[in-house]
C-alpha cells in the first residue's frame, strides 16, 4: 500500500508517534474554553478510562463496567463497540446532520447506517458527554441563522479564519487547535533533531507528519531510548496548546510504515523493537 513506500532507509527504523485521541482531547480543551467545563476531559484524564467505550455503553446499553468487561470476555464485541464509537466521537462534534454523518461513517469507517440508526447515534452523543449540545448551541448562536458566514479567532494562536458556516467552525475550532500544536511539536523535534548536538535525537530525521501522526527516521541503535525522547519532545511541544488534558503517545517502530506495526513491539526486555522482527 501507499503506508509501505515510506522507509527510513538501512540501519533505521520507522517510528511513528500517533497521540491518543488527539482529536478529543482538542475537543476537551476547546469546550473548557468556551463552556469552563467538559465530561469528556474528566475521562481523558483517567490513564484507565476511555472515551470510546463509555460512548460504547450508551449505544449497546450498558453499563460502563460492563462495557469495560467486554475486553476479556467477548474481544469481538469489544472491537466493534469501540469502533462504532469512533465515528460518533470523532465525527459528531463537527456539527454533522443525520445524512452527512451516515457519509462519514459510510467513508471513514466502512459502516452503513440508516439516517434513523444515524439520529439516535448523535442523539446518544448529546446524552453521554454533557457539553457536547451546548458547544454546538455555541457555534449555532456564533454563527447566526442557517446558511449565515462568520469569522472566528482562533484559540491561543488567535489566528482569523473568515468565511465559515456551522460544520466550519465547529470543526475549525478543533482542527486548528490541534494544527498549531502539531506546528509546535514539530518545531521542538526538528530543533532537537537537527541542531541539538546533545539531544539522544539529533541525527535522526522527520520523514513525514500524517494528522496527528509524526514518522521519524531513528537508527537501530539506541532506538528504544530515542523513540521515547522523541515521544517525549513531541508530547511536550503538544501540551502547552491543551493545558488542562494531559497528552499521551506511545512510539512503535517499523522497517516501513504500516497500519500492522501501529502498536509497539517489545522484545523480551522490554525494549523497543521494529514490529516485523517479532514475526
Amino acid at each position: 500500500g501507499l503506508r509501505e513506500i515510506f522507509h527510513a532507509g538501512e540501519g533505521n527504523a520507522v517510528v511513528s508517534i500517533d497521540v491518543n485521541q488527539h482529536e478529543l482531547r482538542v475537543w476537551s480543551q476547546v469546550c473548557i474554553d468556551i463552556l469552563g467545563y467538559s465530561s469528556m476531559a474528566e475521562v481523558l484524564r483517567d490513564p484507565e478510562r476511555d472515551p470510546h467505550v463509555e460512548m460504547g455503553a450508551a449505544i449497546y446499553r450498558l453499563s460502563v463496567p460492563e462495557a469495560y468487561a467486554l475486553k476479556k470476555t467477548d474481544k469481538n464485541k469489544f472491537k466493534e463497540l469501540r469502533q462504532i464509537s469512533k465515528a460518533v466521537n470523532f465525527g459528531a462534534f463537527g456539527g454533522l446532520g443525520a445524512a452527512r454523518f451516515c457519509e462519514f461513517a459510510r467513508g471513514t469507517y466502512g459502516m452503513d447506517l440508516s439516517e434513523e440508526r444515524a439520529k439516535e447515534l448523535l442523539k446518544l452523543w448529546r446524552k453521554t458527554w454533557r457539553e457536547a449540545g451546548p458547544y454546538l448551541e455555541y457555534i449555532s448562536e456564533m454563527v447566526g441563522a442557517r446558511g449565515s458566514k462568520t469569522s472566528i479567532t482562533q484559540l491561543r494562536s488567535s489566528r482569523i479564519r473568515g468565511n465559515v458556516g456551522y460544520c466550519d467552525a465547529a470543526n475549525g475550532y478543533v482542527q486548528a487547535l490541534a494544527a498549531d500544536g502539531a506546528k509546535s511539536a514539530i518545531v521542538a523535534l526538528m530543533y532537537e533533531m537537527y541542531n541539538t548536538p546533545t539531544s539522544p535525537i539529533y541525527g535522526c530525521r522527520m520523514l513525514a507528519y500524517v494528522h496527528d501522526e509524526a514518522l521519524l527516521a531513528i537508527p537501530f541503535d539506541g532506538l528504544h531510548e530515542k523513540a521515547f525522547h522523541a515521544r517525549d519532545v513531541f508530547c511536550a511541544g503538544l501540551q502547552p496548546w491543551t493545558p488542562d488534558v494531559p497528552i499521551t503517545a506511545e512510539p512503535a517502530a517499523s522497517l516501513r510504515w504500516s497500519k500492522k506495526y501501529g502498536d509497539p513491539v517489545y522484545d523480551a526486555n522490554g525494549r523497543l523493537i521494529p514490529g516485523e522482527w517479532a514475526e
